[in-house]
């Protein structure tokens, strides 16, 4: 697994993700941190519920 370089959790177009070992190429998912509730990464008491 890889990360895809941000924490917005957005990918620019197509994101190929392959390794090269011992001349097998092989695919490897990508990992990506996202807010859960609106911009925000925490649970806060006045947080609007969806």
């Amino acid at each position: 697994m890889r990360w895809v370089g941000n924490a917005a959790g957005v990918i620019e177009g197509e994101n190929w993700n392959t390794i090269d070992r011992h001349g097998d190429l092989r695919w490897r998912s990508i990992e990506v941190d996202t807010p859960l509730r609106r911009l925000q990464w925490f649970w806060h008491p006045n947080s609007a519920r969806r």
